[in-house]
């Protein structure tokens, strides 16, 4: 049986409106003030609805592929909706700069040579300090993976990486896309990935990125002094879709990943057809080429010429580099036909 949970007003206790606030907010009925709605654990677990379907993803998908490897044979193989969590930690920070920064000015110098010429250079001199005092109020985004990413193709958001090709990382989350409350019929849409990291794993992140923005606010200062602090932060759980799809390119397996509410391609793995075809050629024509000077010099050694026919040292000569090519050819096809199956694809 489900358990029913009352809405009470933060200011006032009074009874919540969830129907009167935008987004994730509900307006008290009682005094009307504006509160953030949050689960029963006190933290915020949402879902972007996806805006496209498999067939726009496998559209944009081979024309990303065609681009990257001309008119290459495509046969969709499947797909799979996956929600992707990260956690996405909203701060607010304010604060106060003070320090002096350097006053600089470029100056012109002649040098003379020892033959009596002369050359102009510039250098930059400093000339003075200039007090600096800034006040700070900055609202600060981070984002860090819930679970690896690396196996989609996507890099794994953490104190590192702050960059991603999708996932609603840089917009406001009101402009996200359709977001809703998660619930279990999520998992009607696709498949939904757990969190492995947990809160206080991506509070620790966060901090070290909050630690790197304001550690770079003194660059450039002198007796630099700084005071800042967190005056609101908001935790969520964004399970974010992505259409991840295999498909093979001429016979060869193949896979990309689409967001699913944007319907950019975010990453895209084609196999190395063109490269694999370079290599065993250069393989071929090694191989052709060792054997034919191996077969040379065996030839040498076995019929010498006249001029080595009573020579024992010349043909002694002969047969040690007839052995030598051949074992080097041995020895080097079997470095190059290794170093080539890595390269290919299985």
């Amino acid at each position: 049986m489900s358990a029913v949970l009352a809405l009470s007003c933060p200011r006032c206790a009074g009874a919540l409106d969830p129907e009167a606030g935008p987004g994730l907010l509900a307006r008290c009925e009682s005094c009307g003030v504006l509160a953030r709605i949050e689960d029963e654990s006190g933290l915020s677990r949402l879902a972007v609805m996806p805006a496209i379907d498999r067939d726009f993803a496998w559209q944009v998908t081979t024309e990303e592929a065609r681009r990257k490897d001309g008119g290459a044979d495509l046969r969709f193989v499947s797909s799979k909706m996956l929600f992707v969590p990260y956690w996405r930690i909203d701060s607010l920070i304010v604060g106060r700069v003070e320090g002096r920064r350097p006053r600089t000015r470029n100056v012109i110098e002649r040098d003379f040579m020892p033959d009596g010429s002369s050359t102009m250079r510039t250098r930059q001199i400093t000339d003075g300090f200039d007090d600096v005092e800034r006040e700070i109020q900055k609202h600060l985004v981070f984002a860090i993976a819930a679970c690896p990413l690396e196996e989609l193709g996507l890099a794994t958001l953490d104190r590192q990486r702050q960059d991603a090709q999708g996932l609603g990382i840089k917009q406001p989350l009101d402009r996200i896309g359709n977001l809703v409350h998660y619930s279990t019929r999520l998992r009607e849409y696709g498949t939904v990935l757990d969190p492995l990291i947990q809160k206080q794993q991506a509070l620790s992140h966060a901090e070290d990125l909050l630690s790197s923005y304001t550690s770079g606010l003194t660059r450039g200062l002198v007796d630099a002094r700084i005071d800042t602090a967190v005056i609101d932060r908001h935790f969520e759980v964004i399970y974010y879709p992505v259409i991840s799809l295999t498909f093979h390119v001429a016979r060869r397996p193949a896979r990309a990943v689409v967001d699913a509410v944007t319907g950019k391609v975010v990453s895209i793995t084609l196999p190395e057809a063109v490269r694999e075809w370079n290599d065993r050629r250069f393989v071929t024509l090694v191989a052709l080429g060792a054997g034919w000077i191996s077969g040379s010099l065996a030839h040498l050694a076995a019929f010498p010429p006249k001029i080595l026919e009573g020579s024992e040292d010349g043909r002694s000569f002969l047969f040690a580099a007839a052995a030598g090519a051949i074992f080097a050819s041995i020895a080097g096809l079997a470095t190059l036909v290794s170093q080539v199956k890595k390269r290919i694809p299985s």
